[in-house]
């Protein structure tokens, strides 16, 4: 595909998000709320989440170059950038993770199951740290604020959450060395079994 065509193509798939957009949002309501807002907070909650993308990519980034996938931060930047437009226009948030996928399976010939779960992974972390978050907000908004019995209901899940995510990883851990501390007396003792069969006489 040449350049020009792709040009073209970007803008009309700009333009067609952009209309998508004002279609299904109410654009009076949403310049009178603008209008209302402070200037300052505006800009600094833009500044805040577009100065967040490059430390995100930089983490996808790290995941994707401990599986030998190696990006320049410049095009992790950009792809989030597009993934999150993708996130505003598609049905679900998920469109922004496949399209994440979608670009690294096309520079990665072979890897989409790799993009695939790094994407997954990603997506893991970034929940684990908002439940640490939320339990830490919780703790501190006790005895400052009329915690409801719906914050008390948020609370439990937090914590069963954090309870659960440690019992998992410790199960697998406690496994996963078990299996490395059993390999080597399990294969030396196949290997004397199998001697001993064949200094057997009915081997003989």
């Amino acid at each position: 595909m040449s350049r020009p065509v792709r040009v073209v193509g970007t803008l009309v798939l700009t333009a067609v998000a952009v209309a998508y957009l004002v279609w299904k949002i109410e654009l009076r309501t949403t310049i009178d709320i603008l209008s209302e807002a402070s200037l300052g907070w505006f800009v600094l909650a833009v500044a805040i989440m577009v100065l967040t993308v490059p430390v995100l990519a930089m983490r996808w980034g790290w995941l994707l170059e401990a599986q030998g996938i190696r990006e320049r931060l410049r095009w992790l930047t950009r792809t989030y950038f597009v993934a999150y437009t993708a996130g505003q226009v598609l049905p679900t948030s998920l469109g922004g993770d496949a399209v994440r996928v979608l670009e690294t399976a096309r520079r990665h010939g072979g890897r989409t199951a790799v993009a695939t779960g790094i994407v997954v992974l990603e997506r893991g972390l970034g929940g684990a740290a908002t439940v640490l978050l939320g339990a830490v907000g919780f703790l501190l908004s006790i005895g400052h604020f009329d915690v409801s019995a719906y914050l008390w209901l948020e609370g439990v899940f937090v914590f069963g959450t954090l309870a659960l995510a440690f019992l998992f990883f410790a199960r697998s851990s406690s496994a996963s060395g078990w299996r490395r501390s059993s390999g080597p007396s399990t294969r030396a003792s196949t290997t004397t079994a199998g001697r001993r069969g064949s200094c057997s006489p009915s081997s003989r």
